[in-house]
C-alpha cells in the first residue's frame, strides 16, 4: 500500500476487476453453459456498465433494421417511401399525421417489424404524437426541395411550369399529316426531363440524372410514367421545414453557439438547460428549431441543422454541437458505471465528509484518489451551475444520458447511406423509365375511363380527361 492508504499504481487488479474481464470471456459461449456465473457477476459494476452499453447498442440497432425493413418493404409495393406517404398514408395530402396512420399503414402493407423502433427511428427524440413525411424519407424530400425552391423562383409556384411554352410544346398532341391537336394533361417522364433541360433546371443536368429519375417516381402518382398537373399542385402545397432548402451553414452554427454561450455560460448548461430537456442526448429538428427561436436567432437556422445532422439521421447529440464537453461526459460517466455501478453511487464515494456537495478542489481530490484520469477542471466547470459547488442534482441527469459510441455512429451512417443508394434503385435496379401507358390505367381502379373522353374522377380528388 502507497502512503495515505491508497493503492499503489502496480497493484495487481482487484476482484471485481478480474471478476468483470472473466464475464467478458465468458460471453463468448452459450447462455446455458453460463447460468452458474449469473448471481456473481449481476452485482458487479462494470457488468452493469456493459449491460447499458450492449442495450443502447441493441435499440439502435433494432430502430436501423425496422427502418431498413419498412423502406424495402414500402418501396416493393409502392416504389418509394413519397409514393407510399401520398397513395396510402396521406390520401388526403397532409404532409403530417398522426403516429397511428403509420401504425395503421404498417398492419396494411403487413410489415414484421416492431411498429415502436419504427416510429422511434422517425421520431428519435421521442414524445411525438405526429409523423412529418420528411421524417420517412428526408434524402428524397430534400430533392423535391430543391425542385420547388427552383418552380417557385422561376415560375412564382410549382404548377406554373405547366402553361410554360416548352411544356404545352412537349404536352400538345400531334395528329397525323401534321396537324397540331389538342394537350395533353400528362407529361411522360421523358418530356418532363426534356422540359426542364431546357430551361435550365440544376436537377435536369448531366450530373443530376438519378436525382432527376427519383424526383420523378414520387411525382408520379400512380407509377404509370406520367406526371400530372395535380403533381406539381401537391408540390405546391408543401411547405418544407427550413432545413430541406438550406445549404450546411458553419458560420450560423457558430452565431447559435455564441449566443448560447452568451446566454446560459456554457454550451453544457445551454444543452441541458435548453435543448436536451429530456437528458437522452438526442436532440430532434423540432427541439433544435423551437429553442434556438427562444433565443430570438434571426439567421440560417435551417443550414445550421444540416451542418450539424450530417448524416441526415433526424437528430443531434452534444458531440456535434460541443465535443469537448461531451468527450468529458462520457468519460466521467463510463468510469464511475464501470467503478461503481451508477452516478449516484460514485458520487456518494467521492463525498467524503457527506456534505452533499463538491467544491472545485474537491472534485479534483476526488477524482486524483479513486483514479479517474479526465480533466476535473473542465469537468467543473461543465457541471457547476453556479460556479461553487456540485450536487448530485447536477449530475442525475447523467443517470439517463446516452453516451457517444464511434461504432454505432457508424453503423448508422452505414445503413442510412445504403438506403439512400437503394433509393436510386427503385425502379428495380434496372434504372429503365416506367412505359407510358394511358390516362385510364393510370387511374384508379375504379375511376377507369372510356377512350371517348369522358371525365373521371381521380383518387386526389380532382376531376380528369381521359382523353386528355
Amino acid at each position: 500500500m502507497a502512503s495515505g492508504g491508497q493503492p499503489a499504481e502496480d497493484a495487481p487488479p482487484t476482484r471485481e476487476a478480474l471478476l468483470a474481464a472473466v464475464y467478458e470471456e465468458l460471453q463468448e459461449l452459450p447462455p446455458r453453459d453460463r447460468r452458474w456465473t449469473a448471481p456473481i457477476y449481476e452485482r458487479l459494476p462494470r457488468v452493469a456498465r456493459l449491460r447499458l452499453v450492449a442495450w443502447e447498442r441493441r435499440r439502435q440497432r433494432r430502430e436501423l433494421e425496422a427502418r431498413r425493413d419498412f423502406s424495402r418493404r414500402v418501396r416493393q409495393i409502392h416504389g418509394n417511401e413519397v409514393r407510399a406517404w401520398r397513395r396510402a398514408i396521406a390520401p388526403d395530402g397532409a404532409f403530417e399525421v398522426p403516429v397511428a396512420s403509420v401504425r395503421r399503414f404498417c398492419r396494411k402493407i403487413r410489415f414484421a417489424g416492431s411498429d415502436d423502433d419504427l416510429i422511434s427511428s422517425f421520431t428519435p427524440a421521442g414524445g411525438s404524437t405526429t409523423v412529418r413525411l420528411d421524417q420517412v424519407c428526408p434524402w428524397g424530400m430534400l430533392l423535391l426541395a430543391e425542385l420547388r425552391t427552383w418552380l417557385r423562383g422561376r415560375f412564382g409556384c410549382c404548377e406554373g411550369l405547366w402553361e410554360c411554352p416548352q411544356a404545352m410544346a412537349a404536352r400538345r398532341e400531334v395528329r397525323q399529316g401534321g396537324d397540331a391537336g389538342y394537350l395533353r394533361k400528362w407529361l411522360t417522364w421523358s418530356a418532363f426531363a426534356d422540359t426542364l433541360a431546357a430551361l435550365g433546371c440544376p436537377l435536369a443536368g448531366a450530373e443530376g440524372e438519378d436525382r432527376l429519375r427519383f424526383v420523378m417516381q414520387c411525382l408520379d402518382f400512380y407509377g404509370g410514367g406520367l406526371i400530372y398537373v395535380e403533381d406539381l399542385r401537391w408540390l405546391e402545397d408543401w411547405r418544407p421545414e427550413p432545413w430541406l432548402s438550406a445549404a450546411p451553414n458553419e458560420e450560423a452554427v457558430a452565431e447559435i453557439k455564441a449566443l448560447l454561450e452568451e446566454k446560459y455560460g456554457a454550451l453544457l448548461i445551454a444543452w441541458r438547460s435548453a435543448l436536451d430537456t429530456d437528458s437522452s442526448n438526442r436532440l430532434s429538428w423540432d427541439e433544435f428549431r423551437d429553442a434556438v427561436a427562444a433565443l430570438k436567432y434571426v439567421g440560417d437556422v435551417g443550414g445550421a441543422w444540416r451542418a450539424l445532422d450530417t448524416d441526415l439521421s433526424g437528430w443531434i447529440g452534444l458531440e456535434q454541437l460541443d465535443a469537448a464537453s461531451s468527450q468529458i461526459i462520457d468519460s466521467f460517466k463510463a468510469w464511475a458505471e464501470s467503478k461503481y455501478g451508477s452516478v449516484g453511487r460514485a458520487f456518494v464515494a467521492m463525498d467524503t465528509d457527506g456534505g452533499g456537495s463538491l467544491t472545485s478542489d474537491e472534485l479534483r481530490r476526488a477524482c486524483r484518489r479513486l483514479k479517474w484520469e479526465g480533466n476535473s477542471s473542465l469537468l467543473f466547470e461543465a457541471l457547476a451551475i453556479d460556479r461553487h459547488a456540485i450536487t448530485y442534482h447536477n449530475i442525475a441527469w447523467m443517470e439517463t444520458w446516452a453516451t457517444s459510441d464511434a461504432a454505432a455512429k457508424r453503423e448508422v451512417a452505414e445503413a442510412l447511406g445504403a438506403l439512400w443508394a437503394d433509393l436510386f434503385r427503385g425502379d428495380g435496379g434496372t434504372g429503365a423509365e416506367p412505359r407510358p401507358r394511358s390516362a385510364g390505367c393510370c387511374a384508379p381502379p375504379r375511376a377507369i375511363a372510356d377512350a371517348g373522353g369522358c371525365a373521371v374522377s381521380g383518387a386526389r380528388g380532382g376531376v380528369r380527361s381521359a382523353g386528355g
